[in-house]
């Protein structure tokens, strides 16, 4: 709705002194990101002249509260603790928990809700608004999602360990004997 019927210029509460342009791409040749999000801009985009800054017309309109039922979030601008999805500290635009708790980037919330769109829209039959999928529930299948990538990044490792032995040492013994090990730890 945003880039169908964008306005031709807004004010955005964290830069005051901006007045952004809507733009059907970004000035000039040399790339741009959203200070928002800080993904590249390469289509639409609010732009201050003045300033330099480049809004995403979806990220300059970002609700200032969410809510997953449970907890609100608020917007700020720069939050210095490190996001609860990603695990990285950054620059982008950051939703924050009052009780400080949870702590996610503008773009980890919009995986967030990419990721769990079906739920959203078809779960309770009420739509979406400024509601998001339980924080809880998303945050810990986060979790348990990197976990599970560490693990079999060590097996794929301890594979490659075994198969250097075995070639070093002549004795493809090692190496048939890993690949036993590692389907019978899968059965």
């Amino acid at each position: 709705m945003h880039c169908a019927v964008p306005s031709i210029l807004i004010s955005h509460p964290f830069y005051p002194k901006c007045s952004f342009q809507f733009l059907s791409r970004p000035p000039g040749d040399t790339p741009r990101y959203c200070n928002a999000c800080e993904k590249d801009v390469s289509g639409f985009v609010y732009h201050c002249e003045s300033c330099g800054f480049d809004l995403h017309p979806c990220c300059a309109k970002l609700p200032m509260v969410l809510d997953d039922g449970e907890v609100k979030l608020y917007l700020y601008r720069k939050v210095s603790s490190p996001c609860h999805r990603c695990g990285r500290k950054g620059r982008s635009w950051s939703y924050r928990s009052a009780c400080k708790k949870y702590n996610l980037h503008v773009a980890c919330v919009r995986e967030m809700l990419v990721e769990n769109w079906h739920e959203l829209y078809f779960g309770d039959g009420k739509g979406c608004g400024n509601r998001i999928p339980s924080l809880k529930n998303t945050l810990q299948t986060s979790h348990k999602r990197s976990k599970g990538k560490v693990k079999k990044c060590c097996e794929l490792a301890a594979f490659a360990l075994q198969f250097v032995i075995s070639a070093v040492l002549g004795d493809p013994t090692a190496l048939i004997a890993g690949v036993i090990a590692t389907f019978m730890s899968r059965a």
